[in-house]
């Protein structure tokens, strides 16, 4: 607390106050060296093998890289994140970067100095309309 009070004196921070119960809803796990996924139960530091309703399978390839674990009304819950070494293939260049402006005036105009009216979607079938209420 002591220093909670020094650094809200020198740096400005805000007034320190103690931790109240039940403030921190979760809990984050940040790192494994190994999977920590062994069948219906996960395993984690320094609180040890806890069972759990694994849902959906984690798919092949992918590694468990942190584990969140949330306090969700009356019961606890793990949030996996995890990540694969699927390789994203380089975008290919397909000519001419174009720039784009909509506006108020002109519905669309390009770089190229192209301006495209606004659509008038409703005119067109309020046209259609007027036909098939005469017939």
């Amino acid at each position: 607390m002591h220093d909670g009070w020094n650094y809200f004196q020198q740096r400005g921070y805000g007034f320190p106050r103690f931790k109240k119960f039940g403030q921190m809803k979760s809990m984050l796990f940040p790192q494994f060296k190994t999977n920590p996924i062994t069948g219906w139960q996960i395993s984690l530091p320094k609180i040890g093998i806890i069972p759990i309703n694994l849902h959906r399978p984690i798919p092949e390839g992918f590694v468990v890289k942190q584990a969140r674990v949330l306090r969700k009304a009356d019961r606890w819950e793990v949030v996996l994140t995890i990540e694969s070494e699927v390789s994203r293939p380089e975008a290919q260049p397909h000519g001419e970067a174009i720039g784009i402006d909509l506006g108020l005036e002109k519905f669309l105009t390009t770089s190229d100095r192209e301006f495209i009216a606004r659509p008038r979607f409703l005119t067109s079938l309020y046209r259609e309309l007027e036909l098939l209420r005469v017939t």
